[in-house]
């Protein structure tokens, strides 16, 4: 398997994606709906990114253990 082709059946990267458009769209909604709402957006960005690196870190540790197995399992 390419690293590509990897990369897309990577569900950490999805995961990083997602984190990265919620993160872009919430910092151009605030920015455009004025700076009253730069708390609440920064709130929503610390919210959403916590469980989001706590589930790859997972996964990541999850795989780590499949490798060390001798079980490496590709999803």
């Amino acid at each position: 398997m390419s690293p590509w082709e990897s990369l897309m059946k990577s569900r950490k990267f999805w995961l990083m994606m997602f984190d990265l458009i919620v993160s872009v769209a919430v910092f151009f909604v605030t920015k455009y709906a004025g700076p009253a709402y730069a708390d609440d957006a920064l709130f929503l960005i610390g919210v959403v990114q916590a469980p989001i690196l706590f589930v790859i870190m997972g996964i990541t540790v999850e795989d780590a253990a499949q490798k060390l197995s001798g079980r490496d399992v590709r999803r």
